[in-house]
């Protein structure tokens, strides 16, 4: 007599799952968000300086757009993917440092009579936010580095 297998024998891995879906996911909705606020108020900073705005807009939205690529090699299950992982974490420790220096200096001046101390906006608006930008890319990098899922899987 032949036996049936099991429905959950019949489950394959394969695709995105676990935390690689939550960095996926995470690239699709707060990455891509946060390369367009980046990209509307860098132009703005960017816009003081002659010749710079095109520049810029050009950057961010290369940035954007390696995103996009990110998250589609990942989902797509690309053999090269765990390298364009890597390159884009790296890319955007680069991309979104000076940004956010660069919003902090133009938002400080701006807001320079407002109540709100000096200590009170460089740590709001400058060290948390370059907090966010390095835990996230070197958290991430680390655990696609020494994965094994992540080695197996790509």
């Amino acid at each position: 007599m032949d036996e049936f297998r099991k429905p959950y024998e019949y489950e394959e891995e394969t695709g995105v799952a676990g935390f690689v879906f939550v960095f996926a996911m995470m690239l699709i909705v707060f990455e891509v968000f946060l390369g367009v606020i980046t990209l509307a108020q860098g132009h703005v900073v960017a816009g003081l300086f002659p010749g710079a705005s095109k520049v810029y807009v050009a950057v961010a939205v290369l940035f954007i757009a390696f995103t996009l690529f990110t998250f589609f090699a990942l989902y797509k299950v690309h053999k090269h993917a765990l390298k364009v992982v890597k390159s884009y974490l790296i890319f955007r420790i680069l991309y979104l440092t000076p940004v956010c220096v660069l919003i902090f200096n133009y938002s400080r001046i701006a807001k320079a009579s407002a109540n709100e101390t000096l200590g009170e906006m460089i740590v709001g608006a400058l060290v948390v936010p370059l907090i966010y930008i390095w835990g996230f890319s070197i958290l991430w990098y680390g655990y696609f580095l020494k994965s094994k899922r992540v080695k197996d899987s790509y």
